[in-house]
């Protein structure tokens, strides 16, 4: 779900996928400076997330026809899919590259909603972390930064997951300008405006712009005959219909009307229009393809290992002459292979005080008496600012 351009919105009516040709002139349009991951020339591919038998599956922009690249192993149900465009932090430190392809699934049998990343070449997931809370809905998308994964809930927040702790954070509301509330179960980033592009539900659906800051909707235009739950924007040039190539920028949706086909649509949020571009093909014979929601772009790739975390070197320490005269040695390795076990590591002076060059940490190992000797119960070496006595 990410990623240029005057735009071409492509829908097909079974997985909810639209592709738009936007008439605004790129000059018009406020610039972005968010670092962006680039595929070489025709290897994006179009994902999505078949709900009805949990797997993955690939769109063929050319003609429209669905293939399964593999089961997901999790009976998930439905699924919103993203590809990250800067590297995505992880639990432990690890990091997942640029390019990495996300999901957002429920597993019904933890009871629980993961994020989780894709391999898109056989369709396995793997977990990165648990969220911290059920989440009603599945339109995700990376935004400004291209490595904060945002989530449009059922109920018409806009939030964000943490994707180290699964914190589960509401921005706010998607509102218009005169209040109403609006809700859609896709979300895909625009990075030319700046903002979020949804496909709301109702009748007529609706395209809105939401701000990532404050989750306020602005109306971009009405897409007739259109029935979709899922958007996606080409990060780069893809096959079309006839032997063209489709601009980067050009947005799809699968339209479940007319059977689950693949079309492509323009709009101009000035003048508040949309229109079908090209009717593309559909999916597949099956029925079940009209309950693909999650679409996004992304290149075959295996399922990326994470990069281990960058190594931090220990903090400075110090041991004072009293530990080195009085305590066993075996009790001082004890203590320095393990400093957090012992009273005090690296408290600020103050501990009631920010820490800072004048409320510097504890990393010196002294006797809590130095004038005495050590004893394991009543006399223990703790952490101190510098030593009393070396």
């Amino acid at each position: 779900m990410n990623v240029s351009n005057p735009r071409m919105l492509v829908l097909s009516s079974i997985l909810g996928v639209a592709v738009v040709a936007l008439a605004t002139p790129v000059a018009q349009l406020r610039p972005t400076t968010q670092s962006v991951h680039v595929a070489a020339q025709g290897t994006w591919r179009l994902y999505g997330h078949d709900n009805a038998s949990s797997t993955i599956i690939e769109i063929d922009t050319a003609t429209g026809a669905a293939t399964t690249v593999g089961a997901t192993g999790i009976a998930s149900g439905s699924s919103g899919m993203a590809t990250a465009r800067d590297t995505v932090p992880g639990p432990g430190g690890a990091r997942y590259p640029a390019g990495t392809h996300f999901g957002l699934l429920t597993d019904n049998g933890r009871f629980a909603d993961y994020v989780v990343a894709v391999d898109t070449t056989n369709g396995s997931v793997k977990d990165v972390v648990r969220t911290s809370r059920g989440i009603g809905g599945r339109g995700v998308a990376f935004g400004p930064d291209g490595r904060t994964f945002f989530v449009m809930e059922s109920d018409g927040r806009l939030s964000t997951i943490d994707t180290v702790t699964g914190d589960v954070v509401s921005v706010g509301t998607t509102r218009t300008a005169g209040g109403s509330r609006v809700a859609a179960d896709n979300l895909e980033w625009d990075p030319d405006r700046g903002q979020f592009v949804i496909l709301a539900g109702g009748s007529p659906r609706m395209l809105y712009h939401i701000d990532p800051a404050s989750a306020a909707a602005s109306p971009i235009g009405r897409l007739d005959g259109v029935d979709a739950c899922t958007i996606a924007r080409a990060p780069g040039p893809v096959a079309g219909p006839g032997g063209i190539t489709l601009p980067a920028g050009t947005w799809f949706t699968v339209s479940r009307s007319g059977g689950g086909r693949l079309v492509t649509f323009e709009f101009n949020a000035a003048a508040g229009a949309a229109r079908i571009g090209h009717d593309i093909g559909r999916l597949s014979n099956r029925s079940s393809m009209t309950s693909v929601c999650g679409t996004a772009f992304a290149e075959p790739r295996r399922l990326p290992t994470p990069e281990p975390p960058t190594p931090v070197p220990p903090p400075t320490r110090c041991v004072c002459g009293d530990v080195l005269r009085r305590v066993p040695q075996i009790e001082i390795d004890r203590i320095l292979a393990d400093p957090a076990s012992t009273y005090g590591w690296r408290w600020p002076l103050n501990p009631n005080l920010a820490p800072g060059p004048h409320n510097p940490p504890r990393t010196c190992l002294s006797l809590n008496n130095p004038n005495i000797d050590y004893h394991p119960s009543f006399n223990r070496p703790v952490w101190r600012v510098g030593c009393l006595r070396r």
